[in-house]
């Protein structure tokens, strides 16, 4: 494979790709529903995205599996979601590292799911 540069060299290697590098934080309000048979993400509640996860509410397990959910709906990676505040509350904040066009674009067709 020929190279083009060095720095395209570096970012093959380090699996990463040109999106990385123009991510932005973008806070997203979450209202989470633990023990839910159905996991899902998307709808409102309460005026917040609402994400539904099957993990109860102990030991964290919840907050984790909402940090995966909300990854994997928003298509990053489960390190580029946080929770900012409210741990310990099903109303979260979260921030996600993600393109700015993008991240909103995903955030009106998650809210407009059913």
């Amino acid at each position: 494979m020929p190279r083009t540069s060095c720095a395209t060299t570096k970012q093959v290697a380090h699996g990463t790709s040109q999106a990385d590098f123009s991510l932005t934080a973008m806070r997203v309000a979450v209202h989470v529903q633990p023990g839910s048979r159905l996991p899902k993400v998307g709808g409102l509640r309460a005026g917040s995205l609402s994400v539904r996860v099957r993990e109860a509410a102990v030991d964290g397990n919840a907050n984790e599996a909402v940090l995966v959910a909300v990854a994997k709906a928003f298509e990053v990676r489960p390190r580029n979601v946080r929770i900012v505040h409210g741990r310990s509350s099903r109303r979260k904040l979260l921030e996600i590292e993600i393109n700015e066009d993008a991240g909103a674009a995903r955030l009106a067709m998650l809210r407009t799911q059913i």
